[in-house]
Formats: structure tokens, sequence, C-alpha cells
């Protein structure tokens, strides 16, 4: 009866290492599949693989009482030296930042060609005698099966593998964090690979300890990686602040480049209405000097009087109108402070279009058809932006052929959850073949010194940060642009 309980305590401990290396292994697959790029963890896993396995044979070999039961133990043992040897020297590597392509390949030839031939020739490792064992310090007695020269020729490689990662580690030792625990460790599972090594040729009895010692390797280099994988972690956090904070730097400039775009665009279109404005302007300048004229000849006479005030009233209305002018210019041409508030979009395109009745002259005849419409929130002048370029945009592709009588349409019309403005022309239309490129930056089809090629770059930036969209038909009777934004919650009060 002590015997019995020996030997299941020696079995049980085994399987309790096993066991050990089995939970490491999961752990390390698990941190692989979080990164994908530490491959470390996951070789380190398949070596942790291999030793749960080696765990069992050593379970089995000291429960083994008769010969069959004692080769099938031990080649349980001898077969895990594939995801062993394979899985080591690969983390080995990945581990220390060294190419041992030449270590690596034939080991793992090696170590296959080894299950291959105790799988189907095992005569070759076995001489087919058992061997009484006893280990009088745990009180076991168990059957082995007597191993043949070859096999006890194969466990030298495996020490010299052993030994060469052990010298590479140490050479590496000043680029490892911990190097006392790594290569203490490494040390540790080499001198406990010895001592089985020993024990499977027979030189001598005593227990197994390559599980235990590689269990011991494996639990010192997973803490180390789950502290690297920890510290990333914390690192990355970091960094995405850090990232953060620069994406939201990044955006403000941005948005302060777009709005400075926006605004030169703006003062390049006021720049091209402003000679058409000179002489806007210069029509009701000179009325109002001839109607102040022509009242200063008439003071004083009382039989002018009627007159007198006539002229004044044509005199005011001529500043009148200039203001008006000159207000709605400075009004589109006033750098915009970015902020949104509630906007009646057909207020907008009235105040907007008679700045553009110059430029229609000769071209085009101007119509609107203005719905009632919901509020939508937005910069006033930028919105203004959008639909000066656009109408100056379908002014200017009509021809001034003198043949015929171009219009361009200006409409707008509540959609859900939405308005829509529609400009439209009577033009030849948009090319198929530049059709996709009316929106890019710098893209005109103006002569040169005639057109920046930012109009509607420009206007689809303000569309888009308005949170709406623009897109365009075209036909080669006309072009239609069409501009959607979102509704705010205020309903406006129009009559």
């Amino acid at each position: 009866m002590p015997m019995q309980e020996a030997m299941g305590s020696a079995s049980i401990i085994s399987i309790s290492l096993g066991v050990a290396a089995l939970c490491a292994a999961l752990l390390n697959f698990g941190l692989h599949r979080l990164g994908r790029r530490s491959r470390d963890h996951f070789w380190l896993a398949v070596a942790a693989l291999g030793i749960a396995q080696l765990a069992v044979g050593n379970a089995l070999v000291y429960s083994a009482q008769t010969l069959a039961a004692a080769e099938a133990a031990q080649i349980v043992s001898l077969a895990a030296c594939v995801p062993l040897v394979i899985g080591f020297l690969r983390f080995a590597s990945l581990f220390a930042g060294i190419q041992i392509r030449w270590l690596e390949i034939p080991a793992g030839f090696f170590a296959a060609v080894i299950v291959l031939t105790v799988l189907v020739w095992p005569e070759l490792l076995f001489t087919g005698e058992s061997v009484e064992a006893k280990l009088p310090v745990l009180g076991l007695d168990f059957v082995e099966s007597r191993l043949s020269p070859l096999a006890g020729l194969m466990f030298a490689p495996f020490l010299f593998m052993f030994a060469t990662v052990l010298v590479l580690f140490w050479r590496k030792r000043h680029e490892l964090e911990q190097p006392g625990l790594l290569i203490g460790s490494a040390v540790l599972w080499l001198l406990t690979a010895t001592n089985d090594s020993l024990i499977g040729t027979g030189l001598y009895r005593g227990p197994y300890l390559m599980v235990g010692g590689y269990v011991l390797f494996l639990l010192a280099f997973t803490f180390f990686l789950v502290r690297r994988f920890v510290d990333s972690l914390d690192a990355l956090e970091d960094s995405s602040d850090d990232l953060r904070l620069l994406v939201e730097e990044r955006t403000e400039k941005l948005r302060q480049k777009d709005m400075q775009l926006a605004h030169g665009a703006r003062m390049a279109t006021v720049g091209t209405l402003a000679a058409g404005l000179a002489q806007e302007i210069q029509l009701p300048l000179e009325d109002v000097t001839e109607r102040l004229d022509g009242a200063a000849s008439r003071f004083g006479v009382i039989e002018e009087s009627e007159a007198f005030e006539a002229n004044l009233a044509n005199a005011r209305r001529g500043v009148d109108r200039i203001r008006t002018i000159v207000t709605r210019l400075l009004h589109v041409a006033r750098r915009d402070t970015g902020r949104l508030g509630p906007v009646d979009v057909n207020q907008v395109i009235e105040a907007v279009l008679p700045i553009v009745g110059h430029e229609a002259r000769g071209r085009a005849s101007l119509e609107t058809s203005l719905e009632r419409l919901p509020i939508v929130d937005g910069d006033e002048r930028l919105l203004g932006q959008i639909v000066l370029n656009l109408v100056l945009n379908a002014l200017h592709a009509a021809p001034q052929d003198g043949t015929h009588e171009h219009r361009v349409r200006v409409c707008t019309q509540a959609v859900p959850d939405g308005v829509q403005i529609l400009v439209s022309d009577t033009g030849p239309g948009i090319p198929m073949d530049i059709r996709e490129r009316v929106f890019e930056p710098f893209f005109t089809t103006k002569p040169p010194g005639e057109g920046s090629g930012l109009g509607l770059t420009v206007t689809r930036q303000i569309v888009e940060r308005h949170g709406g969209q623009i897109e365009f038909r075209s036909t080669s009777r006309g072009t239609t642009f069409i501009v959607d934004l979102p509704a705010s919650n205020t309903v406006p009060e129009q009559a």
C-alpha cells in the first residue's frame, strides 16, 4: 500500500507539472492572439505543449509495470521532442533577436526522424528487454524498456542544442532585461535535461527532472513576456493619448486652413466682381451728382421747391443703393468666425443675387423659385459663398454668343430632414471626360489667369462642413448643381 501511494504521488507530481505547462501554453497562445506580432509567445506555447506531453510520458513511466506499458510510456516521451525542439529554438531565435536557422533546421529534422523511427521501427531504439527500475528515495518500483546504443547517442545532439542556445543567451545578456533570471532558468533546464539524458542511457538511476526544470524556465520567460506585454499596452495607451491630442491639434489647424482657403476663394470672387461693381456703383453716383447739381441750381427758388424735393429723394435713393451694394460686398468679403447659427437659406440667396446682377448682363437672365424652407444650422457668409460660387459658375458656363437667350435658375425646396438648393444653367453642359475632376483643387476650364480652380473645391468643403452633400447632373442642354443641407430643429417664422 505505501508503494502504491508513492507511485501515485510521483505520477500526480508529473501530471501537475504538465498541467502547469499546459496553462502556460494557453496563456501564451492567448497573448499571441491579442498581439499578432508577438510570435515569441506562439513558439513558447508550442514548446510548452511539448513539455506537457513529456510530463504525461513521465507519469506513465512511473506507473509502468510491464514491458509493453514501459515502451508505450517512453514512446510518448520521445514523441514530445518535435514540438519541444522546434518551439524552443524558434522562441530563442525571436526572443534573443538572432538567426539560428543553421541550428533550427537540422535539429527539427533530427527530432522528426526520431519520432518517425519510434513509430515505425521501434526495434531500432528499444532492445526488447525490460529493466527493473528502483527509486529508493521515493520508494518506487517500475519497469522500463532498455534503450539501444543508437537511442543513447540521440541525447547528445539535444544537449548540444540546449548548450548552444544558452551560449547565445549569454552573449546577448547585456541586451536582455533581467538577464540573471532568464539565463539562470536556462542553465537549470540544461542541467535537468542532462540528468534525464543520463537516466535514459542507463548510466544512473534517479527521478526525471527535465519537466520540472522546463516548467521553471517556462514560468520565468512567461512572466517576462507578460510583463513586456503589459508594458507595451501601457505605452500604447500613452501613445494613443498623445495621438489623440495630436489629431485634435492637426484637426483644428486643418479647420483654420479650410477657413483661410474659403476666405481666400471668397476674396478672389470679390476681385472678380470688383470691376462690374465699380460700374454698378458709378451709375448711382453719377445720378446722385446730377441730382445734387440740379438741386443746387434750384436752391432758394420757391417755384422749384417740388423739383428740389424730387432731386433730393432721387439722390437719397442712389446713396441707399450704393450703401446696399457696398454692404453686401463687405458681407461677402468679411472673414468668417466659424460659428454656426440658425440661417434662412432663402434670405441668403436674396442677399447674394443682387451682387452678381452685373455679371448676368449680356450672359443670362437670373430666375428664382424659392419655397418655404426650414431653418438650417450654418454660417451665413459661408452659405452665401456656396450660392455665389454656384451662380457665378453657372453664369460663366453660358456662352456670350448673342444667339441664344440663356437662363440661370436658382431654386430651393424642402426635402425630408433638410433643404435643397438647385442652381441650373442652359449652357452646353460639362464634357464627359472632365466630370470626375470638377471638384479637384486648381482644376479649371477657363483660360489662364481667369480662374483659380478653387471655386467648386471650396464649395464642396463648405457643404460638407455643414453636414451636407453636393452633386451635379449635366447634359448637352445644361447643368444643375444640387446642394442638400440638413435642417435644424427650429422652424422659421415666414409669412
